[in-house]
């Protein structure tokens, strides 16, 4: 893939111009940002330069109407954490078939394939995708970790004028703390937050007495994300594996709020049966750490509550796998509405798929959300 020479000219005026806005023209932070878009513009033509086959392919809309699909879930288990048993993950594969058929009406048979341990997932993804995440993991411990981050939250918060209100009621006294009129500051009040709470998190204990973070790969998303590109992915990942992070892309949220813990995903996966493959991870429901029950609302979840409210959570992401939706608003009473922080169960209070097919929101709409291989 080439990019001719006008068009990078163009790209870099339009580049140049936008930075002026956040930040004082020949600035450190000006030149930080100036590199870190340029590496990344190349970082994406390097990505879709080796993969020609998926090369800006969206992921087609699967055919699902009047089907019995068939989807295969695979355990991921790290055995230093708190996990689940083999009984337990047959409750959860029997409840994500029902809620499936409840909340989208989609016939789905699940086969658990395997239970794996998380070194195993590693093990599958290829090099080369695992040089490209590296391009776009912040280290939480380097010096420029913040800056690098800022970049990002500065580049967030322009997409989204309305960003302040929803911090406000996701995190009053974080949102008190940012600037309604100044980008760059509160760019800066976010990325700090997000660094501060993430090495909270990973210092959490595994039952060997070492830190979570010390199992350096297992708690990265962009590694999560790259798995999507092994050679036979699972639909459904569901493990008990923190996954909590910091990275040079837009992931759609303010992760400030939950130190970069990412629950769920959908991500592309080209060799996947329906195009894509979705995780969830259970850790944060399952963790006593103080600061995740805060995040929850100091919920005390039960295994049973923890199984309903993972096969609710699943069902979410196969919305967007299998349906390409999008997402709800709180009001429509869809299982397509959006975790607040970690707040599951008042989440879960707020589904109804009775009020949801009365809502007639359009988010509901199959191909309503649109999926891309190689979109980072």
């Amino acid at each position: 893939m080439t990019i001719r020479r006008h068009e990078r000219t163009v790209a870099h005026r339009r580049l140049t111009k936008v930075l002026g806005r956040f930040f004082r023209p020949h600035s450190n932070m000006y030149r930080r940002a100036l590199a870190f878009w340029l590496s990344a513009s190349i970082g994406l033509v390097a990505v879709t330069a080796c993969s020609d086959k998926f090369n800006k392919n969206p992921v087609l809309l699967p055919n699902t109407k009047g089907a019995v699909l068939s989807l295969k879930m695979v355990y991921v288990d790290n055995p230093r954490l708190e996990g689940l048993q083999d009984r337990q993950i047959e409750i959860l594969r029997e409840r994500i078939e029902r809620f499936a058929h409840r909340e989208l009406g989609l016939n789905v048979k699940i086969q658990v394939s395997a239970r794996i341990t998380v070194e195993e997932v590693f093990a599958q993804i290829p090099e080369k995708r695992k040089r490209i995440a590296e391009r776009y993991r912040i280290d939480y411990l380097a010096a420029d970790a913040a800056e690098s981050l800022a970049i990002v939250y500065a580049s967030i918060l322009n997409d989204n004028p309305k960003w302040r209100e929803k911090l406000f009621a996701e995190d009053a006294p974080l949102a008190e703390r940012t600037h309604h009129n100044d980008v760059k500051k509160s760019a800066q009040v976010l990325a700090t937050t997000h660094l501060q709470r993430l090495a909270k998190m990973l210092s959490i204990p595994n039952a060997d007495g070492t830190a979570i973070g010390s199992d350096t790969a297992l708690h990265e998303f962009v590694y999560w994300a790259a798995f999507g590109y092994a050679q036979n992915p699972p639909d459904i990942v569901v493990t008990n594996q923190l996954i909590a992070s910091a990275e040079k892309m837009k992931l759609g949220g303010i992760d400030a709020v939950v130190g970069g813990v990412k629950p769920a995903h959908a991500i592309a996966a080209p060799l996947a049966t329906y195009g894509m493959y979705a995780y969830w991870s259970m850790f944060p429901m399952i963790s006593r750490d103080p600061f995740l029950a805060k995040l929850r609302d100091e919920d005390v979840l039960s295994m049973d509550q923890i199984l309903d409210l993972s096969a609710l959570g699943i069902v979410h992401e196969m919305g967007h796998v299998l349906l390409h939706l999008g997402h709800t608003s709180d009001s429509s009473g869809c299982v397509m509405n959006t975790l607040e922080r970690l707040r599951y169960m008042k989440w879960a209070k707020g589904i109804n798929h009775i009020r949801c097919q009365r809502s007639g929101a359009p988010e509901m709409t199959s191909g309503t959300s649109k999926f891309y291989f190689d979109w980072f």
